[in-house]
């Protein structure tokens, strides 16, 4: 396995590719415990993953989805 294709590798293109998205700095995850948003977001991707189900995943979607329309967020995909 070359270095290119390394977990620690992919783990950091991920990293990088969530914090563009996020327009947020790499660094803002790389705290101990981060807070506020950042921390919140950290926590949100913990309960995401602990979701096993399909089913599970779309409903939190669908919450997600129903917040964005609430509060008149056009952007939301």
């Amino acid at each position: 396995m070359s270095d290119i294709e390394s977990p620690h590798h992919r783990r950091l293109a991920t990293l990088k590719q969530l914090a563009l998205e996020l327009q947020m700095p790499v660094e803002a995850f790389l705290n101990d415990q981060p807070e506020g948003e950042v921390g919140d977001l950290l926590t949100l991707m913990r309960l995401w993953v602990a979701i096993k189900d399909s089913p599970g995943r779309r409903r939190v979607i669908s919450v997600a989805r129903q917040e964005v329309a609430r509060t008149g967020d056009k952007g939301a995909r």
